[in-house]
């Protein structure tokens, strides 16, 4: 994705998107402080999306464990085979569902810093002041 800078205060990505930018030497302080705000704040939501993930991976674990000591003591061929069915379908639904609540959570984080960016973008009026509201 190619990214584009425009006099306008904002970039735009190969997909039309447009991010706000900041030039770190118009903002001084401000641009720090907002900069480190937003790494906190970015941290924090990382680990809360791999926490998730773990969790989600330590409970696919306990359901595959779970299937294989079900298929072990099967003695029915069609009841395997059912069982197998059963494991694959649930498996695909787990899997589904955790990659699009993963993808609301990045895209729910990735909004909220682009968000505090514009902020601190439109506080500043170039000369390291503040704007006046």
């Amino acid at each position: 994705m190619s990214t584009t800078k425009r006099a306008t205060g904002a970039a735009r990505t190969g997909d039309g998107a447009v991010f706000p930018t900041m030039d770190p030497n118009l903002l001084g302080a401000a641009y720090g402080q907002t900069m480190l705000e937003m790494q906190r704040e970015w941290l924090a939501g990382m680990g809360q999306i791999q926490r998730d993930y773990l969790t989600f991976v330590g409970e696919r674990m306990r359901k595959d464990i779970d299937i294989a000591k079900r298929m072990a003591e099967c003695r029915d061929m069609q009841a395997a085979m059912e069982l197998q069915s059963a494991f694959v379908e649930t498996a695909r639904d787990d899997y589904m569902d955790e990659a699009q609540k993963l993808l609301a959570m990045s895209r729910e984080l990735t909004e909220s810093c682009v968000e505090r960016l514009a902020e601190a973008s439109a506080k500043t009026n170039g000369n390291n002041e503040p704007t006046s509201n």
